[in-house]
């Protein structure tokens, strides 16, 4: 009687930790409605992060080596089993030390460095370098990073930019003290990353960024019941591209022309700039090619879902949509009832482009495009070109 009794006794104890847990998680009150809420939730939920006793987080609150390390070797911990290595002592991490174990298990496994000296300063403050390192080097990507033209901090904050780890986090100094919410954040962003290939782009208010932000107007339902027809029916029409030294611009405009319907150019975040020197750009076009690397957009388009035909635009880099194209797609997540390719191209075309991307994205709704070279944009018989190609679209009777 008395083994069944301490039995539910421990059973209430065990019900009551988790229903806290799940409650604290839940409850804290300085994260509620704001860019961390999403991070910090998740993180807490897989055990990954804690709050503090009176329901906080405090975001804005410091973090030291020691604590960054424990976050970043339990996200890697949770996704790829459990750590192990040869034991590494440093002179300053003691034996009674909280997180002896988890930086001697990071240190083995490269995730963490410590200093000439011998020591690892775990309650010195993190900063966005030294931590944007152990997320790189937990995800694998130190090899990549060591392969680059720049120094420390330059190469691990521009990788990590390809990648789009900043999501949602503000601006800062590679060698500022980071935040509790940007650690959470930028954790958040590598869980992402892994699980998914990628990181939707996400601005900031006070991020600076380049691109625009297209707000559909509001129709009432007799404006709706009103919409003219125009050469593709009855149909919300989104003309979008991207465009860098070359006449893909012009080509949109005259499509748009033809179309009506909104048009917007996808541009990438002010921190990541293309070359206009043509060998340079290519250097980098091969190098995201290489990688599958996504650019962070800055671009943002409010609500892509009301569209019933999403005409696409781009050049042709070494064979193929530039990356960023691949963002927009990823970002937005265009599922239109039909998707209409086009680009401008130099040399030979052999439309792998379009296949290329109607095979990434799966799409039984993606038309055959239409193709300019780039040094015919401006002539006669483009217009002509356009009609033709507008004409030769057979959309599904609404």
């Amino acid at each position: 009687m008395k083994k069944s009794i301490a039995l539910v006794l421990v059973l209430i104890v065990i019900f009551c930790l988790v229903i806290s847990t799940m409650l604290f998680a839940a409850n804290l009150t300085d994260i509620s409605g704001t860019k961390y809420e999403t991070a910090v939730n998740y993180l807490v939920d897989k055990g990954i992060v804690n709050g503090y006793p009176d329901n906080t987080f405090r975001p804005n609150g410091e973090i030291t080596r020691a604590e960054a390390t424990k976050m970043v070797i339990t996200a890697a911990d949770k996704l790829s089993g459990d750590p192990s290595g040869e034991i590494i002592t440093f002179s300053d991490v003691a034996s009674g030390h909280w997180a002896l174990a988890t930086i001697n298990a990071a240190t083995s496994l490269g995730i963490v460095n410590g200093y000439e000296d011998g020591t690892f300063n775990p309650d010195g403050k993190v900063t966005y370098a030294e931590a944007t390192a152990m997320v790189i080097r937990a995800m694998g990507y130190d090899e990549d990073v060591k392969q680059r033209e720049e120094t420390w901090p330059d190469n691990y904050i521009s990788y990590a930019r390809t990648l789009n780890l900043y999501s949602s986090i503000s601006t800062f100094d590679a060698n500022q003290q980071a935040t509790r919410g940007d650690i959470a954040i930028l954790i958040y962003n590598m869980v992402t990353y892994i699980n998914n290939g990628y990181v939707p782009y996400t601005p900031t208010e006070d991020e600076n960024i380049s691109g625009e932000v297209i707000v559909p107007q509001e129709q009432s339902s007799e404006e709706e019941e009103e919409l003219e027809e125009g050469p593709l029916g009855y149909n919300k029409v989104l003309v979008v591209y991207f465009s860098h030294i070359d006449n893909t611009d012009k080509l949109a405009e005259k499509i748009h022309d033809e179309v009506g319907g909104d048009i917007v150019e996808i541009k990438t975040t002010d921190d990541y700039v293309y070359p206009t020197d043509e060998e340079e750009l290519k250097i980098q076009i091969l190098e995201e090619q290489e990688y599958e690397m996504r650019p962070a957009i800055a671009t943002q388009i409010e609500d892509i879902g009301k569209y019933d035909i999403v005409f696409i635009g781009y050049p042709v880099w070494e064979g193929r949509a530039p990356m960023a194209i691949y963002s927009f797609m990823q970002d937005f997540s265009v599922q239109a009832e039909h998707v209409l390719p086009f680009y401008t191209f130099s040399g030979d075309n052999d439309r792998s482009s379009e296949t290329d991307l109607k095979e990434f994205y799966d799409y039984t709704n993606f038309y055959d495009g239409l193709a300019i070279e780039n040094d015919k944009v401006d002539s006669s018989a483009t217009k002509t070109q356009i009609e033709k190609w507008i004409d030769t679209i057979k959309l599904d009777e609404e």
